[in-house]
C-alpha cells in the first residue's frame, strides 16, 4: 500500500477550493473498467473505505464528471443512507484528467460465489437494503440504470449500491443500458423512458441467485419464482411480475421504514437562505410601494370597471344635526334676552 496526496473539491462545496485528501491506495487491488483506472483504498483520517476513479480520456472524464454531479444531487439536503455509495471528493475541471473518490464497503456480489446463497438473518437485511435503497433512490427521483452482481456489494451484514456514474433522472429517454439478465426488457430494447422500476426488477434479478444459488434464466423465470418459499416468493412476484415499486415491496413484506435524516443547515446555507429572504421581502417592499402609488381611478378611468352609483336624495327638511343645534340655541338666547328686559322694564 501507498499513500497518495489528492486535491479535491468537496461535494457541493466548490467555493472552498481543493482540500487535500490523503489516500492510502492499495497496491494489488488496481483493475481497469474500460479505459478509467480504478483503485481502491482508505482515507488516512477517517479509516474509510474509499474508490478513486482516474480518467484520462475526454469521453471517460465525461463519465465522471456525470457521477459527480449525480454524486452531488444526492447529497444535497439529506444525509445518504449507509447502502448508497458516498461521493466524497472529485477534480474534473480540466478536459484532460479527471478524478472521482467515492466511499465504499464490502465486495461485488460477482466475487463471492463461494458465500452465496446468504443464509440466515442476513437474508432479510440484504433484502431490505436493496430495497430501501432503490426506495430512497426513487425518491429523489433518479434511477441507477445498471444494476448487477458488479455494480452491488455486501460486506457480510450489509448491502450497498455502487457505481453512481450510471445514475439518470427519471424520466428521461431511455437509452441501451444495462446488461442481460439484470436489465428490465424495456431497458435492453431502449424504448420508452427510463423508471424506478428498472432497478426494481433488476433488484428482482439480483436476488435469484443472492439469495437461492440460482442463475436468473428469462425463459423460466416463472418456474423460478414458484418454486421459492412463500416470503420470497411474494417479494420476486412483486418485483419481477407484479413490477411494482420498491416502497410497496416493503409495504407488503412489512419491513420497518428507514427514515431519511434531514441533516440541520450549515452556515453557508442558512447565509444563503437569509439572502434570499432578505431579497424576496424587498421585492414585496417594492410591490406595495408601487401599488399605493398608483393613481386613484376615477369615474372616466377605463380601469374603473364599475361606476360609482348616483348619490341618493336625503328625505326630511335637508337641515342637518349641526344646523338644527345652531338654530336652536339662537332661539334659547332670544326667550332669555325678552324675558330679562321684560323684567327690568
Amino acid at each position: 500500500m501507498a499513500e497518495q496526496d489528492f486535491y479535491l473539491y468537496e461535494p457541493n462545496r466548490k467555493g472552498d477550493g481543493r482540500q487535500k485528501r490523503v489516500i492510502d491506495i492499495e497496491g494489488d487491488d488496481r483493475t481497469i473498467d474500460g479505459t478509467i483506472l480504478r483503485q481502491h483504498g482508505r482515507l488516512l483520517v477517517s479509516n474509510e473505505t474509499v474508490l478513486v476513479q482516474t480518467a484520462t480520456t475526454a469521453k471517460d472524464v465525461r463519465i465522471l464528471r456525470h457521477l459527480t454531479s449525480m454524486g452531488e444531487l444526492l447529497l444535497r439536503g439529506r444525509r445518504l443512507p449507509d447502502t448508497v455509495a458516498q461521493l466524497i471528493g472529485y477534480d474534473v475541471d480540466s478536459d484532460e484528467r479527471a478524478v472521482v473518490v467515492t466511499a465504499t464497503r464490502g465486495d461485488a456480489l460477482a466475487t463471492l460465489n463461494g458465500e452465496l446463497p446468504l443464509r440466515g438473518p442476513a437474508v432479510g437485511r440484504a433484502v431490505s437494503d436493496l430495497l430501501h435503497s432503490l426506495d430512497f433512490l426513487a425518491y429523489r427521483q433518479l434511477v441507477h440504470g445498471n444494476l448487477n452482481p458488479l455494480t452491488v456489494r455486501w460486506d457480510g451484514s450489509s448491502l450497498q449500491i455502487g457505481e453512481l456514474e450510471h445514475l439518470t433522472i427519471q424520466g428521461s429517454n431511455r437509452t441501451h443500458q444495462g446488461v442481460a439478465p439484470w436489465a428490465s426488457p424495456e431497458q435492453l430494447a431502449g424504448s420508452g423512458k427510463t423508471s424506478c422500476l428498472d432497478d426494481v426488477y433488476s433488484a428482482g434479478m439480483l436476488m435469484l441467485p443472492m439469495l437461492t444459488g440460482e442463475q436468473p434464466r428469462l425463459e423460466e423465470l416463472a418456474d423460478q419464482v414458484s418454486r421459492q418459499d412463500v416470503a420470497l416468493r411474494k417479494v420476486l412476484r412483486a418485483a419481477l411480475l407484479d413490477r411494482i415499486s420498491a416502497g410497496r415491496i416493503i409495504d407488503l413484506m412489512n419491513f420497518p421504514r428507514q427514515t431519511v435524516v434531514i441533516d440541520p443547515p450549515s452556515t453557508r446555507e442558512a447565509g444563503e437562505a437569509r439572502r434570499q429572504f432578505g431579497e424576496l421581502t424587498q421585492r414585496h417592499n417594492a410591490f406595495l410601494r408601487a401599488y399605493y402609488a398608483r393613481p386613484v381611478a376615477t369615474s372616466e378611468s377605463p380601469y374603473n370597471f364599475m361606476p360609482l352609483p348616483e348619490p341618493v336624495p336625503r328625505k326630511g327638511n335637508g337641515l342637518s344635526a349641526t344646523a338644527k343645534w345652531i338654530l336652536g340655541l339662537a332661539i334659547l338666547a332670544g326667550l332669555l334676552a325678552i324675558a330679562y328686559f321684560g323684567g327690568i322694564l
